[in-house]
């Protein structure tokens, strides 16, 4: 059996002395039967009994062995290959032909003890139990999945294999190697999910060549891992910087709600200026606000933990360019609008059994309904504003098409008023007011107000006199004029809507006209609120008689001498 014994020197310096007894390694037992004449258990010089010859003569090999053997007295764990390398690679006292020979010999010994390796690997997988798991991580069927994309492992020290998915053994490398607590780099090691005990070296190279056959992309951190040879210090010094840009990646897509409603307040504070004019309600639900700011919180940490100048310095323009849109888009995102309610109107009550009603009687009398027990209830009701735009809307020739019917839709209102049937009448609704205060008379064609100041004289159009008098009237020039500035303005139109048409083409059937009526009843409103309040103001003459509303009938010329 080998004992070790742990030595520090004056300096504070950590040895490891290794004394073993007689029993060789595999590897040394290999390379020793090239040598007969060498007995690393005797002396130099030495005649044994059952030889007829004197042994250990070779002193270059003879110290190679023991240094193979018996251990070698360094800093660092020593191993075979550093024993070659300063026992008779970089050894100046040996001739050329002796190095050849002994690296050559270390090669032959090395291909036999590789091949008894793999001989006693297989006896043991041949002999060990398969672990009883036939699902992956996500508890799908392996027996499901191709032969490429499930890969099988040998744990040695329980004799036990173990089936995984390729992309399961993947995602548990980049969680270990990525874990950043606070964003702060602390990577652990790579263990078996169903033992928590820690791959092995051997089992991680497989897995890493494994990957890297397959179609798979090779993650970023298992790359370095590999590049820094396995080892776990090494490739922390050195890949911080990764380490915590792809632990952001993981907290903006698996971070729980709370962490990111964290985040989210915090870059809202931050960022007070480029959000100029969005308060947040105290109340306002916590998940409509983490749905509406959580595509901004990768470039909100990258600004503020990435370890990379240049990309927190673009990280952090690009946000407050996004944060500046989000503002002019939805400059009322997150408040909270009241709707106030009138109170209910009071009970009408009951008539008795005998359909009499008697004032002073409690026979039909209704109790009151209950006032509801919460204040805001009662006052009205609330919601918040949580709807979000993200794009700006865009100017499509089918809306400049419909922008432009508008103009005209308006210039032809404006000049003609609009015709509305009532009857065997039409009423120019340009001219037509109705007052509160009117007495109405069926056989008369004016209608007087009890005030005289409020008078208001109404016309009357009939349908065929309209007609009439528009072919002669001084509307006809005007009329004429309009239908020319419309021609003008088709004609300026008719580029725009002959290069768009594709686009027209494939808008929804009825869209246009819907957009059309929706567009006129605004115009119609708009034109009537400004009439009226000039007629309000005298600024246009009233007409000369009003109508009776309704069924009004029209005014008749009469000659004042008779």
């Amino acid at each position: 059996m080998a004992k070790t014994i742990t030595i520090l020197d004056s300096k504070r310096n950590l040895y490891k002395i290794i004394f073993t007894d007689n029993t060789m390694n595999s590897f040394t037992h290999i390379i020793s039967s090239f040598f007969p004449d060498v007995d690393i258990f005797k002396t130099a010089f030495d005649f044994p009994a059952d030889r007829n010859s004197v042994i250990n003569k070779d002193f270059v090999t003879y110290g190679f062995l023991n240094a193979l053997h018996f251990g070698y007295i360094k800093y660092k764990e020593h191993n075979k290959y550093s024993v070659l390398r300063d026992s008779i690679i970089t050894n100046d006292f040996i001739s050329q032909e002796k190095r050849e020979e002994m690296v050559d010999i270390f090669s032959k010994s090395q291909k036999a003890y590789f091949g008894f390796c793999r001989l006693a690997r297989h006896f043991k997988r041949s002999r060990s139990r398969l672990y009883d798991a036939d699902t992956d991580l996500y508890m799908n069927p392996l027996d499901n999945l191709k032969n490429h994309l499930v890969m099988e492992l040998y744990d040695d020290s329980t004799r036990t294999r173990y089936r995984f998915r390729l992309s399961d053994l993947m995602t548990i490398a980049h969680n270990a190697l990525s874990h950043s607590p606070d964003f702060f780099a602390e990577p652990q090691t790579i263990k078996n999910p169903y033992t928590n005990m820690p791959f092995s070296k051997a089992q991680l190279y497989s897995i890493y060549f494994r990957i890297r056959e397959s179609t798979f992309q090779m993650p970023i951190l298992f790359q370095q891992f590999f590049a820094h040879g396995m080892n776990l210090y090494e490739f922390c010094k050195y890949n911080e910087c990764f380490i915590r840009e792809e632990a952001i990646k993981t907290f903006v897509r698996s971070a729980p709600d709370t962490q990111k409603h964290y985040y989210v307040l915090k870059m809202l504070r931050e960022h007070r200026r480029e959000l100029r004019g969005i308060v947040i309600h105290p109340g306002f639900p916590q998940e409509k606000l983490i749905q509406a700011f959580s595509c901004y919180l990768h470039e909100y940490l990258l600004g503020s933990f990435s370890l990379n100048p240049a990309l927190r310095h673009h990280a952090s323009k690009k946000l407050k360019e996004k944060l500046k849109r989000f503002q002019k888009l939805n400059p009322t995102y997150g408040r909270k609008i009241f709707t106030s309610r009138p109170p209910p109107p009071p009970p009408m009550p009951s008539l008795p059994a005998d359909g009499i009603f008697v004032f002073g009687s409690t026979s039909g009398r209704t109790e009151p309904p209950a006032e509801p027990s919460n204040p805001a209830t009662l006052r009205g009701s609330y919601r918040f504003i949580d709807n979000v735009v993200l794009e700006s809307p865009r100017l499509t020739p089918r809306t400049r098409a419909a922008m432009a019917r508008m103009r005209r839709a308006r210039r032809r209102r404006g000049s003609q008023g609009r015709m509305v049937d009532r009857g065997d009448q039409s009423y120019l609704i340009s001219n037509y007011v109705v007052d509160e205060g009117m007495d109405v008379d069926d056989d008369e064609s004016e209608v007087t107000s009890e005030s005289a100041e409020d008078v208001t004289r109404h016309t009357i159009v009939e349908e065929d006199e309209g007609e009439d008098e528009d072919t002669d009237g001084p509307d006809t020039t005007s009329r004429a004029q309009d239908e020319d500035e419309d021609e003008d303005d088709e004609d300026e139109d008719d580029d725009d809507d002959d290069s768009d048409a594709q686009d027209i083409a494939s808008m929804p059937e009825g869209f246009t006209a819907s957009l059309d009526d929706v567009l006129a009843e605004i115009l119609a409103e708009s034109v009537m609120d400004t009439i009226h309040q000039r007629l309000v103001d005298g600024r246009i003459p009233m007409p000369p008689t009003p109508p009776s509303f309704p069924g009004a009938v029209p005014e008749v010329e009469t000659d004042e001498d008779d």
